[in-house]
C-alpha cells in the first residue's frame, strides 16, 4: 500500500507517505525498504526523504492506474496541498496540474512567478505554464498574462500581444482579493515587452501601476514586482537614449536586487549600467560595471544567461573601441551563441553592430556589410528607434563603401 499510494511522487518522506497512505508509519516503513536495498533511496543526509528505483516507480504506477485509476488525480491533489503548506512550491504546481486542480496551479503561480524568474528558473516556469489547460489562459487575466510573459521570452511577438490584449480585456473579471496582483503582474509584462521591443511611450500607465506596488498581504512579492518593473522600464529607457531616466530606474532596481537578494536583477541591472556609461563616454566606469555584472553571473553559475550575453556584447564593443579587438572578439564570441538562443532583440542589434566593427577592423568588409544588414533587420522588430540608429549610422554606410 505504501509504495503503490506514493508511486505518484518523485520523492517522498514519512508524513507525506501517511498523507497519501493514511497509515502512520511511513517514515519506518521507508527507513526499513532502503535498508534493505529494495530499490528505495535516501536523498538527503539525515535519511529523511525518499525516492524510488525508476524501474520500480514505472511498474508501480503501471499497478496504481490498473487497480484505482480513479484514486490518482485526488493523490495529486493532496500531495499538491502538501507541498503548497511547505513552501514547496514546483513541486505543489505539478502535482496540482496532474490533479487537475487548476485552481491551486493558477494561484500558486500567479504568487510565485517573479521569484522564479528571480532564481533563474525560466525554464521551469515555462513548462509549468505549458500544464495549463489552454482554456485557462482564455478566462483568466492573471494566467494569460504569465504566457504572455513566456511567448515574450520565447520571441512570439504577435502570440503575446493577443495575450496582453486578452488579459486586459478581462482584468474586471479577475476575483477581487486577486485583482490587484493581476493588475500588478500585467503591467510588468507590459514593461517586459517595453524592454524587448522598445514602446515606452505606450504603457505610461501602466508603468505606474507597476512601480506602484504596496505589496499588500505579501511585503517581498510587491518588493520584486517593483524591481521588475523599475529593472525593465530602465532596460527601455536606455535601449531608446533616456539615458537620465535609465540611470534613474536601474539604480532604484539594483539596490532592492540587492536587498532581496537577487542575482537576475543585479546582473540585468549592472550590464545596462555599463552599456549606459559606455554611449555617453564614460568609459572606465563602463568597464568596471561590465565587468561586476559578469563576476556576479560566473559566481552564481549564470555566465549563460542572457543578461550575461549582454554583458559580454557591451564589453566586447567597448574594448574593440578601445583598440582591444582580440580581446573584444572573444567577448563577442561568448555572448553570440548566448544572444542567438534567447533574443533579446535590442541587445542583438547591438551585438550585430559591434560584429560589423570587428569585421571592419580585420579588412572583412563583406562581413561587416552583412553583420550591419542583419542588425538592421533585427532593428525593425524594435517598436521605438534604437539609440544605435541614431549615433551610428556612419559605420554601415562606411562598410559597403569599404568593399567598393
Amino acid at each position: 500500500r505504501l509504495l503503490l499510494r506514493t508511486c505518484i511522487l518523485e520523492r517522498v518522506n514519512g508524513p507525506l507517505a501517511d498523507l497519501l497512505t493514511g497509515d502512520r508509519d511511513g517514515s519506518r516503513l521507508l527507513l526499513e525498504l532502503e535498508e534493505a536495498n529494495a530499490f528505495v533511496v535516501a536523498v538527503d543526509a539525515g535519511r529523511s526523504w525518499f525516492r524510488y528505483h525508476r524501474l520500480l516507480v514505472d511498474l508501480l504506477r503501471l499497478e496504481l492506474r490498473r487497480e484505482a485509476a480513479e484514486e490518482v488525480p485526488q493523490l495529486h491533489r493532496r500531495a499538491a496541498g502538501w507541498h503548497a503548506e511547505r513552501g514547496h512550491v514546483v513541486e505543489a504546481i505539478r502535482h496540482a496540474e496532474l490533479g487537475e486542480d487548476w485552481g491551486l496551479a493558477a494561484e500558486l503561480l500567479g504568487r510565485n512567478w517573479v521569484e522564479l524568474v528571480f532564481h533563474g528558473e525560466e525554464a521551469t516556469l515555462g513548462s509549468l505554464l505549458a500544464g495549463l489547460p489552454s482554456e485557462l489562459a482564455e478566462s483568466d487575466a492573471e494566467v494569460a498574462t504569465m504566457i504572455a510573459g513566456e511567448r515574450l521570452r520565447e520571441s512570439r511577438w504577435t502570440e503575446a500581444d493577443e495575450l496582453l490584449a486578452s488579459a486586459q480585456g478581462r482584468l474586471a473579471g479577475v476575483p477581487r482579493p486577486r485583482r490587484r496582483r493581476a493588475e500588478t503582474a500585467l503591467a510588468t509584462v507590459q514593461l517586459l515587452r517595453v524592454r524587448r521591443l522598445g514602446d515606452v511611450e505606450e504603457v505610461v500607465d501602466g508603468a505606474r501601476a507597476a512601480l506602484d506596488v504596496d505589496g499588500e498581504g505579501d511585503e517581498r512579492a510587491g518588493v520584486e514586482l517593483r524591481a521588475l518593473a523599475l529593472m525593465n522600464l530602465g532596460i527601455a529607457e536606455a535601449w531608446t537614449r533616456r539615458f537620465p531616466d535609465a540611470e534613474l530606474h536601474l539604480a532604484q532596481a539594483l539596490a532592492l536586487g540587492r536587498e532581496i537578494g537577487s542575482p537576475h536583477l543585479e546582473i540585468g541591472c549592472l550590464a545596462t549600467l555599463g552599456g549606459v556609461a559606455n554611449v555617453s563616454n564614460r568609459l572606465s566606469l563602463s568597464e568596471e560595471v561590465l565587468r561586476r555584472a559578469i563576476a556576479v553571473a560566473e559566481r552564481v553559475g549564470w555566465a549563460t544567461h542572457p543578461f550575461a550575453g549582454v554583458a559580454y556584447m557591451s564589453l566586447g564593443a567597448l574594448l574593440i573601441d578601445w583598440g582591444a579587438v582580440a580581446d573584444g572578439e572573444q567577448w563577442l564570441e561568448r555572448a553570440d551563441p548566448i544572444l542567438e538562443r534567447a533574443p533579446e532583440p535590442a541587445a542583438s542589434v547591438g551585438l550585430r553592430h559591434a560584429q560589423g566593427r570587428l569585421a571592419i577592423y580585420r579588412g572583412r568588409f563583406d562581413e561587416a556589410v552583412a553583420a550591419f544588414a542583419d542588425g538592421e533587420r533585427l532593428a525593425e522588430q524594435l517598436r521605438a528607434p534604437h539609440y544605435l540608429g541614431a549615433v551610428a549610422r556612419q559605420w554601415p554606410l562606411r562598410a559597403p563603401l569599404l568593399l567598393g
